[in-house]
């Protein structure tokens, strides 16, 4: 019996593709941004391979269905992005020594229009409409990254405390913990223990789907209108990066988001300075590190 084909083909080489039809194309054919999203950069072609270096990625991953010029587009535009968070975040390791990739129009989920996967760490974004949902699921990457390999608790594998809908988890545990344990904490109960005005209103508008209520979902959203003030405080315009993609109703009110405001800012500076630690490489922490959760 004749072995099933299971791989994607591709050119088995760069050289081997040098002055054929499609190289010649591409290589004449100006790249067109799209119309979808914003940045401060005009289009230009970058390296992958280097950015994946400078940025310590997994990689990227393109549908089939994703023609050059798309890939180029998203190629940029993600570069600028992973610029853009290096300047907000204080570190150059967005990807956690090669943890985290970043797939686009390969992984599609019906009606979604990005999605992280836990078990793979790749961020996938759809074509077009997956366009400023990079900040969203990055804070996803994040919050699961550090919960399953460095700041663990046998009870909840990402920091946040996952998929659960409880209001209120006691932040023991390490300080990167701690600190995101109270982020979601702080966005559900005022320092009285009453549900803030944001954790009222979320009731309100989508009390028919749990969606809403998930911790990391509350931090994910919360990650991403950081990110969203963080930009315009440095005056960074880029769309691609971040943009809203709910209701208001879906993000903190103003005076929720200042109250939080400080916890973050701290919660990224300890996550900054455990990718910056030069002593240790994440990836042989990781190696050498359990998956503790039970969930």
């Amino acid at each position: 019996m004749a072995k099933q084909i299971t791989t994607k083909l591709t050119d088995s080489s760069a050289e081997v593709s040098k002055d054929g039809r499609a190289q010649r194309y591409w290589k004449n054919t100006p790249l067109k941004r799209s119309n979808s999203y914003t940045t401060d950069k005009p289009a230009e072609t970058v390296d992958q391979f280097e950015i994946i270096k400078k940025y310590k990625l997994k990689g990227f991953e393109y549908g089939n269905w994703v023609n050059n010029n798309d890939r180029n587009d998203f190629l940029t535009a993600t570069t600028e992005s992973c610029e853009d968070l290096a300047k907000i975040l204080g570190t150059k390791n967005i990807g956690c020594d090669g943890t985290i990739g970043i797939a686009f129009g390969a992984r599609g989920r019906s009606k979604a229009l990005a999605h992280f996967e836990p078990w793979t760490f790749m961020i996938n974004l759809t074509k077009e409409r997956g366009f400023g949902c990079l900040a969203h699921e990055y804070g996803h990457a994040l919050d699961y990254f550090f919960g399953m390999y460095v700041d663990q608790n046998s009870n909840y594998t990402a920091l946040s405390g996952g998929d659960t809908t409880r209001m209120y988890i006691d932040p023991v545990g390490g300080k990167l913990r701690q600190l995101a344990m109270q982020v979601v904490n702080d966005v559900c109960k005022d320092k009285t223990g009453n549900k803030t005005a944001t954790y009222i209103r979320l009731e309100k508008e989508f009390s028919g789907s749990e969606y809403w209520f998930r911790r990391n979902e509350i931090f994910a959203r919360t990650f991403e209108q950081y990110i969203r003030y963080k930009k315009d405080k440095k005056g960074i315009k880029n769309t691609f990066l971040s943009q809203k993609k709910y209701d208001n109703a879906a993000y903190l009110l103003p005076a929720d988001f200042t109250r939080i405001l400080p916890v973050m800012d701290c919660l990224v500076k300890e996550m900054a300075a455990f990718m910056n630690n030069k002593k240790k490489s994440i990836s042989i922490h990781r190696a050498k590190s359990k998956i503790a959760a039970k969930k």
